[in-house]
């Protein structure tokens, strides 16, 4: 691939990025480097975590939700020590959208590759189940 074409592709890779971490998608979506610190994260999951957007980035899991660290890290070290995709894993986790409870969450995390082939982060799609519960009884 000639360096005109890798830069084409990283300029729509990044664009892509940022148009579907700005979309009004209904599912939540987060993308975790090798320190599992946020690098992107949709309003939808922000909005779930019980944060705004700008509370995550550049923070990692642990500084976020240190309630929920021993759930979530070991599901986001093994994606990215083994480079194999987790679907569909349920995750019980305390977030600030329902504190002094564990939300029930279902999360997909789906290892990131650079042009290297090496795993350089892991995208997260997760939907709080409790919250969503919470939500369906209200209406």
């Amino acid at each position: 691939m000639s360096s005109d074409s890798s830069a084409a592709a990283a300029a729509l890779g990044e664009a892509g990025l940022q148009a579907l971490m700005g979309s009004a998608l209904p599912v939540g979506l987060a993308l975790i480097d090798r320190e599992l610190c946020f690098v992107a994260i949709n309003a939808m999951l922000a909005e779930a975590n019980g944060l705004g957007v700008d509370a995550h980035l550049g923070r990692t899991v642990c500084e976020v939700f240190p309630l929920a660290a021993d759930a979530v890290d070991p599901l986001l070290r093994g994606v990215l020590d083994s480079g194999e995709a987790r679907r569909d894993v349920r995750v019980a986790a305390e977030v600030p959208s329902l504190p002094g409870e564990p939300s029930d969450w279902d999360a997909s995390c789906l290892a990131v590759t650079g042009l290297d082939g090496e795993v350089i982060g892991v995208l997260v799609q997760a939907l709080n189940l409790s919250l969503e519960r919470q939500n369906w009884r209200l209406k």
